[in-house]
């Protein structure tokens, strides 16, 4: 769980500006990101893999997905350092900064289904170190290793990463969080979510999303699911809305402006789009 869960407090020769010094708007978030693939490495069907990213989310990833006997079967062990920085609002003003430091590791084994999916099971620990960096604390501070076993499932039949035209696409994971600073008490949180891309006409298209999540009615400290932002609730600032649960669907119909794109960054779409969900504490 990169978030983690509820600690003691911490770092109290960290100033806090009251909530007049903390401007009540998003600011300028920006990310860049890149990823290399060795193939074959060591056995065929094999793979080197590392994530690297920087902006307001840094994190450097890698992860080895090797090969059981040339099969589907693999074992991937694999290792991360994240950064974040994230607001933390209260209604449309944002009162805090909140940091989030983590490095940690695991192993899974998986079973792949060809280049369309997977589906994985392992153990994670991660060191996490979280606390408000400017502003009023409204979520806890935390220090310490986190244990957990984790699932993941996807399937990938979208034919772009980014903007789809067609295809169908769904992604999931499941964690039983059983180890942490003042953990009583083991906790799942599990998510999931699908999207579809439906072919109108030779320049128009649909993308409809639907996902969700949970930790099954355990208040775990630091509020693990957020929305808002582009395709979160596009309105809201990022990460506006924070909660032990989430639901969100939303629909975008496209329309592409020319027959080609019109610059080096792709094609320029006319969109319209509707949105609905939210992110809350308590299930009932």
């Amino acid at each position: 769980l990169r978030q983690g869960v509820h600690g003691a407090p911490r770092r109290p020769d960290r100033a806090l500006v009251p909530n007049s010094e903390c401007a009540p708007t998003a600011g300028v978030r920006w990310q860049r990101a890149g990823r290399t693939l060795f193939s074959a490495l060591g056995r065929p069907h094999s793979e080197w893999r590392t994530v690297l990213s920087f902006g307001n989310h840094n994190r450097f990833a890698r992860e080895y997905p090797w090969r059981l006997g040339g099969g589907p079967l693999f074992l991937a062990p694999r290792g991360f350092v994240d950064y974040a920085r994230t607001n933390l609002y209260s209604g449309k003003d944002r009162v805090a900064i909140y940091a989030q430091n983590s490095v940690g590791g695991g192993v899974d084994l998986g079973f792949s289904f060809g280049r369309l999916g997977e589906v994985r099971v392992g153990y994670e620990a991660n060191r996490l170190d979280a606390f408000i960096d400017t502003g009023t604390p409204a979520e806890p501070a935390v220090e310490g290793v986190f244990q957990s076993f984790r699932g993941q499932w996807a399937l990938e039949m979208l034919d772009a990463p980014v903007v789809p035209r067609r295809g169908f696409a769904m992604r999931g994971r499941a964690q039983w969080v059983f180890d942490g600073p003042l953990v009583t008490r083991s906790f799942p949180v599990v998510e999931n979510s699908v999207v579809a891309a439906v072919p109108l006409t030779r320049r128009s298209h649909l993308i409809s999303t639907l996902s969700g999540g949970t930790t099954a009615g355990r208040f775990i400290g630091i509020k693990p699911f957020t929305l808002g932002g582009p395709g979160r609730l596009s309105a809201l600032a990022v990460d506006q809305l924070r909660g032990y649960n989430y639901y969100y669907g939303g629909f975008y119909f496209l329309r592409s402006l020319s027959e080609r794109p019109l610059s080096l960054l792709g094609s320029t779409y006319l969109t319209f789009g509707y949105e609905l969900g939210s992110a809350f504490d308590r299930i009932e």
